[in-house]
């Protein structure tokens, strides 16, 4: 039997990764149900195996986990759309702006959602779907206005796509094989339950043309096929299909890859790594710090000097504490408050790692780093090192523009399409010894005023449009950009 459920090394290797991302960008409730996968039980050997576990458990629910990665990730995402993505469009394709799944989902809120899986885990897809069309009647424009048909752009995670083949055809380097994992919901006797299985769409270039098909597990109505350790049989749900365009078959599978580095079929280092796996480490110190703040924050009071007659007759085994309550104490009996040294190394412990959280969400948003030593090395640097997050969003804009030209076919347009997303980030202003520079530069006669003013725009930190600035300024004073 086939396994369409095979996943490539490549998706193998970095899947543990990106289930950890996801669960911080999930927050403490997911955080926690993997138990000693992120918080190690501290090592005891008193008590039962049951003792243990309930100690386990109260440390567990102690422990505090600050969302870092997911706020980060949601911070990023807004600087790309603190200016909204511009989207150009035929008017016969213009019902995808607003509508672009067929679910009522918006081209800019679809794009956000793939923006953060890619700035969290370095990988999405868009996939261009294709309605069914009988024989070779092309579609009216009546169909697509009402809805009848029209295609649509799937975004899928990196989780469901799962495996994928590529071959070399003229010299350029096709997908011909892509197989993505689904879930669907199955009927039930109870009209209220709801069941959900796992299936798998599957497309592959043919001398035909491109085909698709859908699988499922033999026995559909259990979902336990992915997790047991006995072999699945998989069916074919819906027998192979060939996708047309408005009239012919098409050629290239209708799937674009999303990547932080580039968008080819490797997944790339997810952005969001470090910054979940310090975010894990730094839960771990709160652990400590809560279950250590819960053993010893409160002061025990201590009595000495006393003996068992007197304990027994003036005290009676109880000791009521506050200014109304007085204690009778013997001759030479003393009273105090054990109060326990403050722990600091677990507060010292997070609050480095919070340092270090926010120097690397800042290295995802800002090019460069340290400040380079020759002339040389600012060179190559500022060649290869621009921010991941501009890089994150030009690549998504380019997916895009692939994804609904791709869609536009199925209508038989073949204009051009224009998708630009925001990769100039006003989090990125200039410094001052920055600005110092740059007025230098004009002040010498090595930049223009409108390539200066270029610059300033392009920050965020002009007030007043280049016109006005040039007039306020004519008297020959330094330039307020």
């Amino acid at each position: 039997m086939p396994n369409v459920n095979f996943r490539r090394a490549e998706y193998a290797h970095a899947l543990p990764t990106w289930t950890t991302i996801s669960d911080c960008l999930k927050g403490q409730r997911a955080i926690k149900a993997k138990g000693d996968a992120y918080l190690p039980r501290p090592e005891t050997s008193k008590g039962s195996t049951s003792q243990s576990s309930a100690r386990f458990k109260r440390y567990l629910e102690r422990a505090v986990f600050y969302p870092v990665t997911q706020r980060t990730v949601e911070g990023l995402t807004s600087e790309v759309f603190s200016e909204p993505p511009v989207l150009g469009l035929p008017t016969t394709g213009e019902i995808m702006r607003e509508d672009i799944d067929g679910a009522g989902t918006t081209f800019e809120q679809q794009s956000k959602k793939v923006l953060q899986e890619v700035i969290s885990l370095g990988r999405a897809g868009l996939l261009s779907d294709f309605p069914t069309i009988e024989g070779d009647q092309p579609t009216t424009l009546a169909q697509l206005q009402s809805g009848e048909i029209r295609p649509r752009i799937i975004y899928y995670t990196a989780e469901q796509i799962i495996n994928w083949r590529e071959t070399a055809i003229g010299g350029a380097v096709k997908l011909s094989l892509l197989v993505l994992l689904e879930s669907t919901e199955e009927p039930t006797d109870d009209e209220f339950e709801v069941e959900t299985a796992p299936r798998w769409r599957v497309y592959r270039r043919t001398d035909e043309g491109v085909t698709v098909e859908v699988w499922k597990e033999e026995s559909s109505s259990s979902a336990q096929g992915l997790s047991s350790d006995a072999p699945t049989n998989y069916v074919l749900e819906m027998e192979p299909v060939i996708i047309r365009s408005s009239t012919d078959p098409l050629v290239e599978i209708p799937f674009e890859f999303v990547g932080a580095l580039n968008n080819d079929s490797t997944p790339d280092n997810p952005p969001a790594s470090g910054l979940s796996e310090m975010n894990i480490a730094h839960y771990r110190n709160s652990a400590d710090y809560e279950h250590s703040v819960f053993l010893v924050g409160q002061p025990t009071p201590v009595f000495s000097g006393l003996d068992t007659n007197w304990a027994k007759e003036f005290i009676s085994g109880k000791v009521a504490l506050g200014s109304e309550n007085a204690v009778a104490l013997p001759k030479d009996g003393k009273a105090s408050l054990l109060q326990a040294a403050p722990n600091s190394m677990p507060v010292e412990a997070m609050k480095h790692k919070e340092d270090q959280m926010k120097a690397i969400g800042a290295r995802l948003l800002e090019p460069g780093g340290a400040a380079k030593g020759t002339a040389t090395e600012a060179m190559i640097a500022k060649s290869s090192d621009t921010s991941i997050l501009a890089s994150a969003s030009r690549n998504v804009a380019s997916a895009y523009k692939k994804a609904f030209e791709h869609a536009l076919l199925f209508l038989g347009i073949t204009d051009e399409v224009v998708v630009e997303l925001n990769d100039e980030f006003a989090a990125m202003s200039l410094n001052y010894q920055e600005r110092q520079e740059v007025v230098a530069a004009w002040q010498s006669g090595v930049l223009t005023f409108d390539e200066v003013r270029q610059v300033y725009e392009k920050r965020g930190l002009t007030k007043h449009e280049a016109d006005d600035a040039r007039d306020i300024n004519a008297n020959g004073t330094l330039p307020s950009f």
